[in-house]
């Protein structure tokens, strides 16, 4: 399937009608789609959903309304995002600030595509996760450099970005393929925009480059 018929599929047999969370994802979306040949897997956080399919080389995202089951049972609305409540359209918006300052590498972009049962789809290109990328699997950690440098550069994410997620093995390979001066770049665009909660489920390599794949971050 291309991306126009599954998106047929997702209108066909999802619903999107009222507020979709974290907590009815699975009912409303993903258990319809899995009786589709043409889903293949899917996934979840506190403000989106991720949907992956055969033969695309994207991944759909779908916006929560409210925190869902990961913080709690109560679903309250979110705030901090664009429209108080879209951190797609967030994700999105924030791609294009990266692209102007010109660190639009170190995102993979984040695009709104449609609007199914009055309810906006984004796509974003599929990027290995951290832990299950094949450049971590073979990461040497006794590399002498990676252990020379690897403090220094958690440090200046700390200072710089406020940013206590970034682990360190990626910053080293970002400083190694762009150098210092983008990677400084980088992680002060990090901080004008307050970009957080980078663990290692949002960040991720693209084709053996350096990206971060969820970065709406989030405002409790």
């Amino acid at each position: 399937m291309n991306l126009k018929e599954v998106l047929e599929t997702i209108n066909k047999v999802c619903d999107l009608k009222g507020d979709l969370t974290n907590k009815n994802f699975y009912s409303k979306v993903v258990n319809p789609l899995k009786k589709e040949n043409c889903y293949l897997d899917s996934d979840s956080g506190a403000t989106k959903g991720i949907l992956f399919f055969k033969d695309l080389d994207v991944v759909i995202k779908i916006p929560f309304v409210g925190e869902g089951s990961c913080y709690g049972d109560d679903v309250e609305e979110f705030y901090g995002a664009d429209g108080d409540w879209d951190y797609c359209r967030l994700e999105a918006n924030l791609y294009n600030y990266a692209k102007e300052e010109k660190v639009e590498i170190f995102f993979a972009e984040t695009k709104y595509i449609t609007t199914i049962q009055d309810y906006p789809i984004y796509t974003q290109p599929i990027v290995q996760t951290f832990y299950n990328s094949n450049i971590h699997k073979s990461f040497d950690e006794n590399n002498k450099d990676y252990i020379k440098i690897k403090d220094s550069l958690v440090k200046t994410s700390e200072i710089i970005a406020y940013n206590y997620g970034l682990e360190s093995e990626w910053l080293f390979i970002a400083f190694k393929k762009y150098g210092f001066y983008m990677l400084k770049k980088f992680l002060t665009f990090l901080k004008d925009y307050d970009i957080n909660d980078l663990h290692s489920e949002n960040i991720g390599y693209k084709n053996n480059l350096p990206i971060l794949l969820d970065y709406s971050g989030y405002n409790e």
